[in-house]
């Protein structure tokens, strides 16, 4: 059934995210163009004269490589003396919420990142560069760990290299004391696999120590990088001074599926690696020392586990930025409207016709509404909603020049190519905002310049609906 998600993925090719080229399990990373040709990550920095020092990235996706730990692997590192607690990243004053000024100044960073992971995957050598360049001049340490796409039933025997790829670094810097965990988004055929995976199963069933369930595509993406994600986490706090340890906190991030994905990092990270680095003791909810900014996610998680993790991790360490109209956020991961809607399909209705249609191409794994119902509803969002209005975003996308690249590769088709090229253009120039995307001389792809992070706060307050838990006062 593979080569329908080729088409599929094509067919959606307008949002950001396509066509990746995947890593082979060699003894360095090497990032792989659409054409034949590779190099190697230090192959790649040694052409540039800018900045001479070596990017630290330890191939986690090599066999050679250091080796992982085991999810339930018990951390070395143990802090003995009383836990710092640090401000939330939301909090309440008087009627109004407030966002961590701290956080809201590496939301950019955070936006950037995001962007690198697509170019790093992709093999655009000259964005990749570019863009490690600028966070090595700023003491960012950037380590890469690999994991598993696509579902391939999950049986990880029927795995092989073509499964296997970069799925997002970790960038930690030694003088603040922050790590972020960055995952790229939809990439290939193998990542819409993830995607259209949707079905709810047990969290602690797929690895997590928390109650409810999660989308099985996106948790098998989280939990096949996992243990490479701790390991170099682990790295990252032994090599930092008492003061720097003191100030130690993880912030996850993602767009898309890597956005779903952070859902998950952020909970798990939370009630999992936290609670093994400083005890059993450390509740985020209340230290707040692990943070998610999750830009234009799925849903990915249920309302047992959101009520388990509000408890917890805390919804109040955790941000959604996307746009009210994106459809991705709106129908990503089958939530309360979609789910009443299947409940209320009769069995013999067009709803049946277009489950089964779907199941034919290896989309969904039942053409009964009502049982599709409880396999893939009840997906929820989870951390506090910053809407930003998509007139507005489309508006700024619009605004920002085009790149004369596009233009001048597509007059150099004939006519039907030229087109046909056309019309993609013209399409994508006006989809792609929708999902924080534009169109860029490599196709429509993730666009950091449409984050606003001046308006996060504002933007809180006008469109969230308070959560069922208190949160915290400002320390």
């Amino acid at each position: 059934m593979r080569k329908y998600f080729y088409l599929f993925s094509s067919l959606l090719s307008i949002f950001p995210g396509a066509h990746a080229a995947k890593l082979g399990e060699t003894d360095a990373i090497k990032l792989t163009h659409r054409h034949p040709s590779k190099i190697s990550a230090d192959q790649m920095l040694k052409k540039s004269t800018k900045i001479k020092k070596k990017i630290d990235f330890i191939s986690q996706i090599s066999n050679k490589g250091t080796p992982p730990l085991k999810p339930s692997h018990p951390i070395e590192i143990v802090i003995k003396k009383p836990i710092h607690r640090m401000s939330p990243v939301v909090s309440k004053e008087g009627e109004a919420y407030k966002v961590n000024p701290q956080f809201v100044s590496g939301v950019q960073t955070y936006a950037d990142m995001a962007d690198l992971s697509y170019h790093l995957v992709k093999g655009r050598n000259e964005l990749s560069t570019e863009g490690l360049e600028k966070f090595m001049s700023q003491g960012w340490k950037i380590t890469a760990f690999g994991g598993f796409s696509g579902n391939a039933k999950f049986d990880k025997s029927q795995y092989d290299a073509k499964n296997r790829d970069l799925a997002g670094f970790v960038a930690s810097h030694s003088k603040t004391g922050e790590a972020v965990v960055v995952f790229h988004g939809s990439q290939d055929s193998y990542d819409w696999e993830n995607n259209f995976d949707a079905q709810m199963v047990g969290a602690k069933d797929m690895g997590f120590k928390f109650e409810g369930k999660v989308a099985r595509g996106f948790a098998s993406r989280y939990m096949s990088a996992k243990s490479s994600i701790y390991g170099i986490l682990n790295n990252a706090y032994a090599g930092l001074d008492e003061a720097a340890k003191n100030n130690f906190h993880i912030t996850v991030t993602g767009h898309s599926l890597g956005g779903g994905i952070t859902t998950l990092g952020y909970a798990d990270i939370s009630t999992d690696y936290a609670k093994a680095l400083w005890g059993s003791e450390y509740i985020n909810a209340e230290h707040n020392r692990i943070r998610g900014y999750a830009m234009s996610p799925p849903r990915a998680i249920d309302q047992v586990a959101v009520d388990h993790l509000s408890k917890d991790a805390g919804v109040h360490n955790i941000i959604i930025d996307t746009n009210d109209l994106d459809p991705v956020s709106i129908i990503g991961g089958p939530g309360k409207s979609f789910t009443k809607w299947l409940k209320s399909s009769s069995d013999v209705g067009p709803t049946r016709w277009l489950l089964a249609t779907l199941r034919a191409f290896g989309i969904t794994e039942e053409s009964n509404p009502h049982k599709a119902a409880e396999l893939y509803g009840g997906g929820k969002h989870f951390g506090f909603k910053a809407l930003q209005d998509t007139n507005e975003t489309i508006a700024k996308a619009h605004s920002l020049p085009e790149d004369p690249k596009i233009m001048e590769e597509i007059n150099k088709k004939g006519f039907f190519a030229r087109t046909y090229a056309k019309a993609k253009r013209y399409v994508e120039t006006k989809l792609a905002p929708y999902h924080y995307g534009k169109l860029q001389a490599h196709g429509a792809a993730f666009e950091p310049r449409l984050i606003q992070p001046e308006t996060l706060e504002a933007r809180i307050n006008k469109a969230y609906t308070p959560p069922p838990d208190p949160l915290p006062k400002k320390p």
